[in-house]
């Protein structure tokens, strides 16, 4: 019984992919969704150092295939694994620009990594259907998330009504079927 892609069968990745095969679902799908939900669980709490700055562990993962290939099959269960946690934010299943930048100013949250205290505003997304998470007319939308994906120290946006807001070390991290 070799280990799974080189995997100690203990390790963390291992027993996620375990936990996904009962659920069901292609085991590409569960590679992906452990990795989802590890790096998600990660946020700013760990991260690389290189020439271009911090890169941290936040990914955009779309898992493509047919109806009926098992994209829920792993999404649901990494999204209930974030939810049951009780220490991260996970967001809703459908948004829009406006609403996202809501979520992520209300994740908003005080961490300390080595003994330095920090505020971070990260946001979990899993939805099976992409087409459920936003219209697909929502163009702001997916501006906004490249924006914060990078990973920047804050981010700024304002509305004519709602004044500026700001967040303080946005991120986010997405799963995602279609």
């Amino acid at each position: 019984n070799s280990p799974l892609f080189g995997l100690e069968p203990t390790s963390l990745l291992s027993q996620i992919i375990t936990y996904l095969a009962y659920q069901g679902g292609p085991l590409n799908y569960r590679v992906w969704g452990a990795l989802s939900c590890v790096a998600g669980a990660m946020e700013r709490r760990s991260f690389i150092h290189n020439a271009a700055g911090l890169i941290y562990p936040n990914l955009f993962i779309m898992l493509l295939a047919r109806p009926g290939v098992g994209k829920s099959l792993i999404v649901n269960p990494v999204q209930q694994l974030w939810t049951d946690t009780l220490l991260l934010n996970v967001g809703s299943q459908t948004t829009t620009s406006a609403a996202i930048i809501d979520q992520i100013k209300r994740s908003r949250s005080e961490r300390t990594l080595g003994g330095t205290t920090y505020n971070t505003s990260c946001l979990l997304f899993a939805s099976s259907e992409f087409g459920s998470l936003t219209s697909s007319y929502d163009q702001p939308l997916f501006s906004r998330l490249s924006d914060i994906y990078d990973g920047r120290t804050d981010y700024k946006s304002e509305t004519r009504g709602g004044g500026e807001i700001i967040l303080d070390a946005p991120l986010v991290h997405i799963l995602i079927g279609a």
